[in-house]
């Protein structure tokens, strides 16, 4: 496999909802990419992707209230380019975000 494959491996995020208030991912163990922790665990790393299920979320506007289990793409996602933006589906509640 190449590296690649592997990027998401060792995310503590994965399986926790992410929150836009600090209180709130306290209450999950959801640590945000850019919190002082986030940043002290390198999960910045976790940025270069074109699509990922669920782990660190790194939307362009706020956070979604959502499930654990979503779908965030980017705007270069299969080769397509949507114009610009994020869009996270949760597939637990069937919901859908499109920030850009």
């Amino acid at each position: 496999m190449a590296d690649r494959d592997h990027l998401r491996e060792g995310d503590p995020n994965v399986g926790k909802p992410a929150r836009e208030f600090r209180h709130e991912n306290e209450f999950s163990g959801y640590i945000a990419a850019y919190s002082e922790e986030g940043q002290a665990l390198g999960l910045e790393r976790f940025q270069d992707w074109h699509a990922h299920l669920g782990g660190t979320m790194f939307p362009m506007q706020g956070y979604p209230d959502f499930s654990p289990f979503y779908i965030e793409l980017s705007e270069i996602f299969g080769g397509f380019n949507f114009g610009d933006g994020v869009a996270q589906i949760d597939l637990k509640e069937m919901k859908l975000e499109w920030t850009c």
